[in-house]
């Protein structure tokens, strides 16, 4: 998308006001790379980017609270891998991620051998692709080749 003189000026003081450029790049449907492309050619001081000060003080106050890394992150501005390595230079101990029950274990391995891919159980447990497949191989399940099964795919 390509923004006018006028919509860049806004970028830029929205910026310069405190607003995060992840956000930005929501606001105005850019990539990072656009958002900090505009900036630089408009002469915008750059923040630094990650946490620092009070920003580092409040990730430690809501992960210490029982938020996750993502969504620390989403409160933040930044993403989840940002605030973990802040935790992480700060000293705080993370949390393992998310354990499943034996229940939904048994469940995870039940729907994918009555054909659930992997990326919807991943989104419906909660757990990343590399959980899910773990659990299918400790169960004895045969992992299907990604994407549709041969032959599958709309009817005409």
């Amino acid at each position: 998308m390509r923004l006018d003189s006028e919509q860049i000026a806004r970028l830029v003081a929205e910026y310069e006001a405190g607003t995060p450029s992840t956000q930005l790049e929501k606001d105005f449907n850019l990539s990072n790379a656009s958002v900090m492309k505009l900036l630089r050619e408009a002469g915008a001081k750059l923040r630094r980017r990650g946490l620092h000060g009070d920003d580092v003080d409040e990730a430690i106050r809501l992960y210490e609270g029982g938020l996750t890394l993502k969504q620390v992150g989403a409160k933040l501005y930044v993403d989840g891998e940002t605030v973990r390595l802040a935790l992480r230079q700060a000293g705080i101990q993370l949390r393992r991620p998310h354990k499943l029950t034996d229940d939904q274990i048994i469940e995870i391995t039940q729907l994918y051998e009555q054909g659930s891919s992997m990326n919807t159980l991943r989104k419906h447990f909660g757990v990343g692709d590399r959980t899910v497949a773990r659990v299918l191989r400790e169960s004895g399940c045969h992992i299907r080749p990604r994407g549709r099964p041969s032959g599958a795919g709309p009817t005409a």
